[in-house]
């Protein structure tokens, strides 16, 4: 028996988009829900979100629904990170969010949006732990939230590598050991042990698809792996265009220093050279008026080349 992977978005959306007992239990799951805030009844929305302005287009995720408390969720699986990722799943919870209001209600009606994100790849190198929950809390006193809207991104690269690393106790691990199945590896046994995983490990049976969604299926594929090469390539780029301008204005900023450093050299050489240079011109038409006025008072020219230090020439010459 052969599997689709089911991070696919075609097999995604047909394990998690058409089936609510398993969305209902992945929710549950991953979001950690416990007593109160345990779904219990759950139904499909349309995925798109539809814009404020007329000007932007709808937002399209893979899973929207709603609970009876009227409490919205909303999934996505995310095959690439980028970094506008998350301002993406942003933009979208606060839409959902702020569409809840209807002419003649007030603020209070506003109900909480929950967004789950699963996410391919690591987006946190620097940290072990692969579930991230992100809350709007009071920054002194982090048990103070403001109500509203919650985001989980899930790591999945992060826990294939470290699946027995523990988060809460109450992280059912079940559905990421589902979703970190390829089409080459082996479905775990306790996958086929459990109902739910059981029943979506079925649906990823690759005969139970159309040749038209084998197309579809292979087609996003492509479209993954040429979001990646362009990523890469881009990055690649990034960094030798940094590395080139890097050494650029390190020789600028070296050819800068030089000419200032050489500039101050010149400076303290010429006023060394000046002062000797002047010390010593001075001493000279010291000793030669010395010499002049022992011309004058008749001393010995042989007497006076002594105590000057100048030659009989240059005695001569006065």
């Amino acid at each position: 028996m052969s599997y689709l992977d089911p991070k696919n978005d075609i097999v995604f959306k047909k394990i998690f988009g058409n089936n609510i007992n398993l969305i209902k239990s992945l929710l549950n799951d991953l979001l950690m829900f416990e007593g109160d805030q345990l779904i219990d009844k759950l139904e499909y929305l349309t995925p798109e979100i539809p814009p404020e302005a007329t000007d932007y287009k709808n937002s399209v995720v893979d899973v929207r629904c709603t609970d009876k408390n009227k409490r919205i969720f909303l999934v996505e699986m995310q095959m690439s990170w980028t970094h506008a990722f998350k301002q993406r799943v942003l933009f979208n919870a606060s839409k959902v969010y702020v569409n809840q209001i209807q002419a003649g209600y007030g603020y209070e009606a506003l109900l909480p949006v929950y967004s789950l994100n699963l996410v391919n790849q690591n987006y946190h190198p620097d940290k072990d732990q692969y579930y991230h929950r992100y809350q709007i809390v009071e920054v002194e006193n982090t048990g103070e939230r403001i109500e509203g809207m919650e985001f989980v991104f899930i790591e999945l690269t992060k826990f294939l590598n470290n699946p027995n690393s523990t988060i809460k106790p109450r992280l059912r691990k079940i559905w990421l050991k589902l979703l970190s199945v390829t089409e080459s590896s082996n479905i775990p046994k306790e996958l086929l042990d459990d109902p739910l995983t059981a029943q979506a490990v079925e649906l990823a049976e690759a005969m139970s698809y159309t040749p038209t969604e084998r197309l579809a299926y292979d087609k996003f594929w492509d479209d993954v792996r040429r979001f990646l090469t362009v990523s890469a390539e881009s990055e690649a780029k990034g960094l030798a265009r940094g590395e080139i301008k890097g050494e650029a204005r390190g020789e600028a900023r070296g050819l800068a220093r030089g000419l200032v450093e050489g500039k101050a050299e010149g400076l303290a050489e010429g006023k060394v050279e000046g002062k000797v240079e002047g010390k010593a011109e001075g001493k000279a038409e010291e000793r030669l008026e010395i010499a002049k006025k022992l011309l004058a008072l008749g001393i010995a020219k042989e007497a006076i080349a002594q105590a000057s230090g100048l030659s009989i020439e240059e005695i001569n010459a006065l």
